[in-house]
């Protein structure tokens, strides 16, 4: 008949009992640590937002101002972009500079040409 033994060289479980409990004694002493800190930190009131609490209920908020909707934001400056390049209006109006569309701008230089420059002047 075979005898049956056990190996000798594994760990025991006091060992393994050990390592457990100083494993969760580390988890214990962090999160204790990280929530010290947290708490910390959300005590103190910060530098930026200082006052009555009436900017949040205006809109004046301190800088910088994020964007709640960048989608709607690049909507806006394409349509400001092409009604600058579809409509007139002055450059200058001191020195009688105007701005026109780009299609009539188009049609011109088909009509008339573009400009002879002397040699000199080009670069």
């Amino acid at each position: 008949m075979i005898e049956s033994r056990h190996e000798l060289q594994d760990s025991s479980p006091a060992r393994a009992a050990i390592f457990t409990a100083f494993t969760l004694f580390l988890v214990a002493a962090v999160l204790a640590a990280s929530l010290g800190v947290f708490h910390l930190f959300t005590d103190r009131e910060s530098p930026n937002i200082q006052g009555s609490g009436l900017e949040v209920l205006t809109g004046t908020f301190p800088e910088p101002r994020l964007q709640t909707a960048p989608h709607d934001d690049l909507l806006r400056i394409q349509e400001k972009d092409r009604n600058l390049l579809r409509g007139y209006g002055w450059m200058d109006r001191e020195h009688r500079v105007v701005r026109i569309p780009v299609d009539r701008a188009i049609d011109i230089a088909l009509e008339k040409g573009l400009p002879e420059f002397p040699e000199g002047e080009q670069k």
